[in-house]
This record gives C-alpha cells, structure tokens and sequence, in this order.
C-alpha cells in the first residue's frame, strides 16, 4: 500500500464535508447471497507474521475466499497486504463504476462519512485498492451522481451488494495471489474468539 497519505489533503477532490467518522461498509450485514450459514462466524486471526486480521472461520478452519468476499481490501484485511495495489492504468470496469458512484452518492448523502484529514479520492482509492491518482482522475472528469432520496439502511445495502460485485470481479486474481504466496492454514497462529 502507498503511503502518500500525507499529501491526500491538498487533493481537490478534498472538501470540509468529508471530514468525519470511517465507513460502516465492513460492519453492515452480508446480503443474503453472500450469507454464510450459521456455523461460520467473522473473527480475528494472528497470522504467523504477528499481523492480526479479520477473517471468516469455517468449522474451525480459516475460509479465505469468504475472508476475502467479506473484509475485501479493508485495513483489517489480510488482501490489502498481500495483493498488489492495481496501477493507474488499469481500464476501468462496469461494477468498479457502479461501487465508485454508490460510495460517491453514500457520502454525498451523509450515509458515510470520510475520516477527517483524509481525502475523498483517498477513501475510495482504498476500497477500491488502487492508486489516488486514478481515482482522482476519475472523479475530476465524471460528474458527481445524483442523490437518491432513502434511508441510511437501504443505501448502505446497497452499497454493501455493489461491493460484492466488484469483489467479484478480482476474485480470480486474488486466488491466484493467494496460489503464489501460498495462503493457506499454515498462516494462522491463533485464532482469536
């Protein structure tokens, strides 16, 4: 991950409205499509590089692939590390547009709020695990969505299913950075109930 968050502010994509608390993305329950059943359950895990990390155990086996649908590319998220950051040049995809305009249209709204200090071009770069600049381009040449008018729950639901989509779309190439580097059950330590 690039740590160029230190410059994020003097993005113009940065504005005083985006200032406030982080996303309740990885907190909203999982959409009935993705429903593990009740004897999986989202737990920490201590990796055997000491990292502590959100992950979905199954039968008390670690169910990387549901860890990955469920925490995606989130800081507690053992792909943030293990998946490279995609470039700047990387073509842009229909789910990536439709969950880029959800998180737009969430925050516009006031459904989710930016961290304070941290740029709107940032944040989603972060979702989306690619660089800034790509971001930043995107959102200086397509106009903001409009607002739907709806409450909090069914935006952040939605939100929650266009996520999905789009993780979708990286799953082959996150298997198979998960072939190379070996992810397995080896990794874990301990998990943590």
């Amino acid at each position: 991950m690039d740590n160029d968050d230190d410059d994020d502010m003097n993005c113009s994509s940065c504005d005083e409205d985006d200032a406030c608390t982080t996303s309740p993305e990885s907190s909203s329950p999982l959409s009935s499509a993705t429903s593990p059943d009740r004897s999986t359950r989202a737990i920490l895990a201590r990796l055997k590089t000491g990292q502590d990390v959100c992950v979905v155990v199954d039968h008390g086996h670690v169910n990387w692939v549901a860890s990955y649908m469920q925490y995606g590319f989130d800081s507690n998220s053992i792909f943030r590390t293990i998946v490279p950051v995609r470039p700047t040049s990387t073509p842009w995809t229909q789910d990536e547009l439709n969950y880029v305009q959800a998180i737009q249209r969430c925050i516009k709204d006031g459904h989710v709020r930016v961290p304070y200090g941290r740029c709107t071009a940032t944040f989603i770069a972060e979702r989306l695990h690619t660089t800034r600049e790509r971001v930043h381009r995107y959102l200086k040449l397509v106009p903001s969505p409009s607002s739907v008018d709806g409450a909090t729950a069914s935006a952040l639901a939605e939100l929650k299913e266009l996520r999905s989509y789009f993780l979708s779309t990286l799953e082959r190439s996150v298997l198979s950075v998960m072939a190379n580097v070996g992810l397995d059950q080896s990794w874990v330590v301990a998990i943590k109930y």
